[in-house]
């Protein structure tokens, strides 16, 4: 059996002045303020004064990059470790029996059996390329 869903976009300024308002939209505006993007449902009317009311801020802006949305860091950036801290973690590793490298990232799983051995000692390893 076929089914067809029809999806009614309504004014969201309607309805946040009347939650019962089933005033139809004509437009989706997207924008985006303190780097957050957002969405409005809206006649052409309320669409119109809604632009109209940013135009100024719009006029006085410069574009953004055209680079594309950067993605959202999800973590605290790397920071590089000391050079002695890395000289010092491989020594280890070697006395330890384990093979690194002498240049380049030492293990994160090395790291942390590092950390381990010498928790009190090191308040904590820091990952980064050192």
């Amino acid at each position: 059996m076929a089914q067809k869903v029809a999806v009614l976009l309504l004014d969201d300024l309607a309805r946040q002045e009347d939650p019962e308002s089933e005033i139809p939209a004509d437009v989706t505006v997207a924008f985006s303020v303190g780097g957050e993007d957002f969405e409005i449902d809206l006649t052409r009317p309320n669409a119109e004064a809604f632009l109209a009311a940013i135009e100024p801020y719009r006029k006085a802006a410069r574009p953004a990059s055209k680079g594309g949305k950067k993605p959202a860091r999800k973590s605290a950036p790397a920071r590089p470790r000391p050079p002695a801290l890395t000289r010092e973690i491989r020594a280890w590793a070697r006395q330890e029996g384990y093979e690194v490298r002498d240049r380049g990232r030492v293990p994160a799983d090395i790291e942390a059996e590092y950390s381990k051995a010498v928790s009190g000692r090191h308040s904590k390893v820091v990952s980064g390329s050192s």
